[in-house]
């Protein structure tokens, strides 16, 4: 194993996982077969870049093959200003490929060329150790958790990150294909919101953490979305660790929840954005939720520093208005429909400039007030 070496930063945000290649429909060839493009992906990375384009200092952790597709990789998150030093470098194993199929609206589909690739060496040495203990965030997701060995790797960075006093954010992204045993899947996610500050997760993947919700959405329609959204956060928020959550349903909305400092939840709705000119949805989960919690990070940096019986700054969700938990759903839902318009994860993440663009020509003539909003965007 060989590990790329640099000096040890200290961190925003790093996150744990699957660096991938995601090969991407482009087209059919004359016997019409698809023509698919390398795009550089994987949740975590996805989640990083949408951090880093926000101005948070991030970091990558994770196992890539010692070829050319991992090299590209880990040279796109350097051009990104994503610190690559904890990235393991896995000679016996090659680059994970995932390649995604597109129905008609743009949303896909996963099959993997990985049995077994490069993320599924990970382990945790004293390099990876010293970046987790050095960052203020680790995220997680549960992909590389498929695999047993790897998964007590996983288990063992967030008891460490625990145990340091690091945040600890979480991402399912649960995709079925991987995983033999479904129930080993749910335990995975079951452990993984037990064990986290925050999470960003799908309505689709809370129902499978969580049965017995199909009943409650099974019933649920247009009249009853508000009963529906209720049960879900109420359900999520069971688990007494998550201070704050970010519940998407792609273009039918997302919510935003918080742990008050009286153990109430308060959380707001909001509406999905759709796009006219919808290509690809790979990555957009990923990205709404790296923008979501750069947004929180952002927020909670601003009102602790301007709090003068601060103690310094501090992640904490009381310090955030119901207003503040209503902007980074609109900023983070519009941030991942743009994403939509264009092919692949890390590569489809918009500038803050064209969402604000997109943002001021959207709410124009409603009660939103836009100049806070890009304001917030701006921070």
């Amino acid at each position: 194993m060989k590990t790329s070496s640099s000096e040890i930063n200290h961190l925003d945000v790093v996150a744990i996982g699957e660096l991938l290649i995601d090969f991407a429909p482009y087209g059919v060839n004359d016997v019409n077969y698809p023509i698919l493009s390398a795009l550089p992906g994987g949740a975590p990375a996805n989640f990083l870049a949408a951090c880093s384009a926000r101005g948070l200092k991030a970091g990558f952790i994770g196992g890539i093959g010692d070829d050319y597709f991992g090299q590209r990789l880990s040279g796109t998150l350097q051009d990104l200003d994503i610190d690559v030093s904890a990235v393991q470098v896995y000679p016996e194993a090659f680059t994970t490929l995932a390649f995604v199929t597109l129905d008609e609206t743009g949303d896909r589909s996963f099959s993997f060329a990985r049995k077994p690739g490069a993320d599924q060496f990970f382990k945790m040495d004293d390099k990876t150790a010293a970046v987790v203990k050095n960052a203020r965030c680790l995220h997680f997701g549960t992909f590389i958790m498929s695999n047993e060995a790897t998964a007590a790797e996983m288990i063992y960075a967030v008891e460490y990150a625990r145990q340091n006093g690091v945040w600890i954010s979480f991402d399912p992204n649960y995709r079925s294909f991987i995983w033999r045993d479904e129930n080993k899947a749910r335990e995975a996610i079951l452990w993984g919101l037990t064990h986290t500050d925050s999470t960003k997760i799908g309505l689709d993947e809370l129902v499978f953490a969580y049965p017995e919700l199909s009943d409650v959405l099974a019933t649920g329609d247009s009249t009853q979305r508000e009963y529906v959204h209720r049960e879900a956060v109420r359900r999520l928020f069971s688990n007494d660790g998550i201070k704050i959550a970010f519940i998407t349903m792609g273009v039918d909305g997302s919510i935003v929840a918080r742990r008050t400092s009286d153990q109430r939840v308060e959380w707001v709705f909001v509406d999905g954005f759709t796009q006219a000119t919808t290509v690809d949805t790979t990555g957009a989960g990923d990205i709404f939720g790296g923008t979501a919690w750069s947004l929180f990070y952002r927020l909670c940096q601003r009102k602790s520093s301007n709090k003068k019986e601060s103690g310094g700054f501090t992640l904490d969700p009381h310090l955030l208005s119901k207003r503040d938990l209503l902007d980074i759903g609109v900023i983070a839902s519009a941030t991942a429909s743009l994403s939509t318009t264009r092919f692949g994860g890390i590569s489809s993440v918009p500038q803050v400039a064209e969402v604000a663009d997109f943002l001021q020509n959207k709410f124009d003539h409603t009660k939103i007030e836009i100049e806070q909003l890009i304001q917030t965007i701006r921070l």
